[in-house]
């Protein structure tokens, strides 16, 4: 993060210009943090930068914004009430210097995807700013581009520079666009279910198996012997034990009419029990979220 001066204004925030430019083809433009009123006793009349400021400013150039994505690590330079009352604002706490986690560049995927969504039938814009509106902000409007639009990565930087005025900084981030992987637009879901096969005549299990399934894909997890699942196949610790992590939530479910209305929407999946429907009378579906555990995303990235 920036080093503060003695008066509270950032430290090289004087340095940048207060608004860029809208990235063309996109509904993105970026600008440094807009400080609050008690800011300007430090300020010259022409530095002096706030919310209405902004908002005045666009409103100059006809442009409207609709949507402001704060990401300072820090609440102390404004707050959302001295904002217009119609406009949005998300703060996604982003520390600087580091690349944004996986966590981060998801929610701010999902802010502009669900922005977008809803305003398909105007033309307002995303403002997106840090504490220059230039690194975290750069990084994360080229992060969206590159992943969700499929811009490619030099083109992306070349354009958020341009429209900015000012090039980012850091080449940590620079690197990551230019070479790193691309970032899962939507966090995955894995129903994983536990399937038990009886033996009617001596009525004991006689094994377990374990699929999960994703997007239509079957992953086999293998089969497991009846003592090894004696105790589990009720249980959702079995997913702490193969992942590490614990699951959303848990489905149990008792009736072999399930199996038998849903055999053709489950095959149509790609996913077949490993024992006959008709004798499948229990299993367990915990729900498995990805995307901010890397850990269980490396274990089913080669097997999906």
């Amino acid at each position: 993060m920036p080093a503060k001066k003695k008066n509270g204004v950032p430290d090289r925030w004087t340095d940048y210009t207060s608004v860029g430019k809208r990235i063309p083809g996109t509904r993105f433009i970026a600008f440094k943090v807009p400080l609050k009123q008690s800011f300007r006793y430090h300020l010259t009349q022409s530095e002096a930068f706030g919310p209405f400021d902004l908002v005045r400013m666009l409103e100059k150039e006809g442009q409207e914004l609709g949507l402001i994505v704060d990401l300072t690590f820090t609440t102390r330079y404004y707050k959302a009430e001295d904002l217009p009352n119609t406009l949005y604002h998300l703060k996604i706490f982003t520390a600087g210097h580091e690349v944004p986690n996986d966590a981060t560049i998801l929610s701010f995927k999902k802010a502009v995807r669900h922005f977008l969504r809803d305003n398909e039938n105007n033309d307002k814009l995303i403002g997106v700013h840090c504490t220059h509106g230039l690194n975290r902000t750069g990084y994360l409007i080229c992060r969206y581009l590159i992943d969700v639009d499929g811009m490619n990565p030099q083109k992306a930087i070349d354009l958020f520079n341009e429209s900015r005025g000012h090039s980012i900084e850091r080449q940590n981030y620079l690197e990551d666009l230019r070479t790193g992987p691309k970032r899962r637009t939507r966090s995955q879901v894995f129903f994983c279910f536990f399937f038990l096969e009886y033996d009617r005549q001596e009525k004991r299990r006689v094994s377990t198996s374990i699929s999960c399934l994703s997007a239509g894909k079957k992953l086999r997890l293998g089969g497991h012997s009846t003592s090894w699942a004696q105790s589990r196949t009720r249980s959702v610790r079995v997913i702490l034990n193969l992942f590490g992590m614990a699951p959303q939530g848990v489905v149990h479910l008792q009736s072999a009419n399930f199996w038998r209305a849903h055999k053709i929407e489950l095959m149509s999946l790609g996913m077949l029990a490993p024992c006959q429907w008709s004798s499948c009378r229990q299993a367990s579906v915990p729900i498995v979220q990805s995307g901010e555990n890397k850990s269980l995303d490396k274990k089913l990235g080669g097997l999906l």
